[in-house]
């Protein structure tokens, strides 16, 4: 389990990681699918659903919890979604991905590779 760490920069938000099973999570009629290519290298696309129109964010986070990425955060409207994230910049390890709207929470993880 990643471990809690206080952080001083307030563009790091801490997580606890997803403990379910698999790579995708579904909840509250939003669903999250796999991070394709994975292992990612340059960049990587996130496949996600929503069951009708709502802000949503998605969030990347290292293993330590810290928010590295915001790749979105916007008013999205009902139905399949394609997000690319730009991981060149990451460094290699594992990381959480959430997409979070007001209706539910959905996370999944990827590997960045050099």
């Amino acid at each position: 389990m990643a471990e809690k760490s206080a952080c001083a920069h307030s563009s790091h938000t801490p997580i606890q990681p997803s403990t379910g099973v698999g790579d995708a999570g579904t909840t509250g009629g939003i669903a999250l699918r796999a991070v394709v290519p994975n292992p990612a290298t340059v960049t990587a696309t996130v496949r996600y659903s929503l069951p009708r129109a709502a802000f949503a964010t998605l969030e990347v986070f290292d293993a330590r919890g810290r928010r590295v990425l915001r790749p979105l955060a916007s008013e999205q409207a009902a139905g399949d979604h394609a997000e690319t994230v730009k991981t060149d910049g990451l460094s290699p390890g594992l990381y959480w991905l959430r997409l979070s709207t007001p209706y539910g929470v959905a996370t999944t993880q990827f590997t960045r590779v050099h």
